[in-house]
């Protein structure tokens, strides 16, 4: 235009500027798909390949399940919800326990026992039963000296030796441990305890109990209201995004037939250069309208069953 001059420098300066933003929009959009990659990878645990490309295709099409089913589906299979229940169920058996301190405890006992032990060393016993009958050995003998002298008859005395069965019937006699023992009487006592004032403590107890108990009867419904708002939400904003995904599917096709047009029509001179960009353009951003509504419709579905608590697909 500025050769011809139906335009000026400064619509060229105009253009040049419009296109190094759509450059550095471009250079950004490349970057951030990197970038993305990267994050991809590292959710998933491996070694980053930026050179990897994506083949998984997520179709797209209105949900076929009711409000009405997903909301008891997360009822009963939300992991939160589930174990805001359990909490509950274990405040309800505290608040049993608590109440049982008013009734009469008896308890019984038994026991049964016995000790055994042996010398570790066996010789032991064999040295004092040998210095014993030493021992005796000699006040034998002088009892028979003087048994002699006064005339009366002496006294048959052993040698003060002992035989080898006599040291191997003391060595056995030591092999008690662990199956030789010695009982113990046998015990059995029994013990009744009636609860009858302790301070106010069981009710202080009890009433803690079932403040807990409550707590937890309004987590429940908490959850359960929260859960209702957030599938609800997440369910509102799926079909919102389906739909724009095949309003969005129509503006491309619309696109792409104008482009086609205004091609056709810059062929025989019925249209401009410009026109013919400005529908390229047209056309272009129809596209990248229609893959952001895909994104957004799978994020809202995955938002579905984070709220659910479970896979839907």
């Amino acid at each position: 235009k500025m050769k011809v001059g139906a335009g000026t420098i400064l619509d060229v300066r105009t253009a040049e500027v419009a296109v190094g933003q759509a450059q550095v929009a471009a250079l950004t959009a490349h970057n951030n798909a990197q970038v993305d990659k990267l994050r991809l990878f590292q959710l998933m645990g491996v070694a980053p390949d930026t050179a990897a490309e994506l083949t998984t295709k997520f179709a797209v099409a209105d949900p076929r399940f009711s409000l009405d089913s997903l909301l008891d589906l997360a009822r009963k299979v939300n992991p939160d919800v589930a174990a805001k229940k359990s909490r509950q169920f274990a405040d309800e058996m505290n608040v049993k326990a608590a109440k049982t301190q008013y009734i009469p405890s008896l308890s019984l006992s038994t026991g049964v026992g016995g000790n055994s032990f042996e010398y570790v060393d066996p010789n032991l016993l064999v040295s004092q039963s040998a210095a014993s009958a030493a021992a005796q050995a000699r006040s034998c003998l002088s009892q028979d000296s003087i048994r002699t002298r006064i005339g009366l008859s002496g006294l048959t005395c052993g040698s003060g030796q002992l035989s080898a069965d006599q040291i191997a019937a003391i060595r056995a006699s030591n092999n008690q441990f662990p199956f030789k023992f010695n009982r113990n009487p046998i015990g059995v006592s029994a013990t009744l305890s009636l609860p009858i004032f302790n301070n106010y403590q069981r009710e202080a107890q009890i009433e803690a109990a079932k403040v807990a108990r409550d707590n937890a009867a309004y987590d429940v419904r908490s959850r359960n209201l929260q859960l209702t708002t957030e599938v609800t939400q997440a369910y509102l904003t799926l079909v919102t995004d389906a739909k724009t995904v095949q309003l969005q599917e129509q503006n491309a096709a619309k696109a792409t037939e104008e482009l086609a047009f205004a091609e056709e029509s810059y062929k025989v001179g019925a249209k401009t250069f410009l026109d013919v960009t400005t529908a390229r353009g047209t056309y272009e951003q129809a596209l990248s309208a229609r893959v952001n509504a895909i994104y957004e419709y799978h994020k809202a579905f995955a938002a579905l069953e984070g709220a659910v608590g479970r896979p839907l697909r």
